[in-house]
């Protein structure tokens, strides 16, 4: 097997994979075992439970937004901080065209069953923090006037996310971030 990180970086792509596919509810560590061609054994080596692998997946997603904050704190342009943010958003995607991520952290809000209260708090925070980053940048970069406009192109582009997820249309999210950039 591959080191401890790469191991662990299979079973958290793995899971995200099957979420995309088969969605939260069915998704098992029998499921993760099998598609990752490892053991269930070796998935509890790293991981206590399923809810402990969706965990993980959110603080590393918290972290990686953590790390994009502090990276800009160096950019001066508006533009470029909204770009990188809506460039996080769609992160995923563009690693293995399966959907972006932010789809399954909106699915783990959604399933109440499979994840507790704790769980979508962090989630909740997380979106939470985006949202704001997002909107400085906005009021930032535009007039007064044009706030209401590139609020709801957001909310339009967050819609389109989940639209392309639930379809299947990965293509489209790479068109809709280009659209988005010629927006701002």
């Amino acid at each position: 097997m591959e080191t401890y990180n790469e191991a662990k970086t299979l079973i958290l792509r793995t899971t995200i994979n099957l979420i995309f596919e088969k969605g939260i509810s069915a998704l098992s560590i029998r499921h993760i075992a099998d598609a990752a061609n490892i053991s269930k054994s070796n998935i509890y080596y790293y991981f206590d439970s399923k809810d402990d692998i969706l965990n993980t997946f959110i603080e590393d997603k918290t972290a990686e937004y953590n790390e994009l904050k502090k990276e800009l704190e160096n950019t001066v342009a508006n533009r470029d901080r909204i770009y990188k943010i809506i460039e996080f958003l769609l992160e995923g995607q563009q690693h293995n065209n399966c959907g972006c991520e932010l789809y399954v952290l909106l699915l783990m809000l959604q399933d109440r069953i499979v994840t507790g209260e704790a769980t979508r708090n962090k989630i909740n925070e997380l979106l939470d923090d985006i949202s704001e980053d997002l909107s400085t940048a906005f009021e930032s970069e535009c007039d007064q006037r044009n706030i209401d406009r590139y609020e709801s192109v957001f909310d339009m582009v967050v819609g389109k996310i989940i639209m392309a997820n639930v379809n299947g249309y990965y293509v489209r999210l790479n068109k809709l971030f280009d659209d988005v950039l010629q927006l701002i």
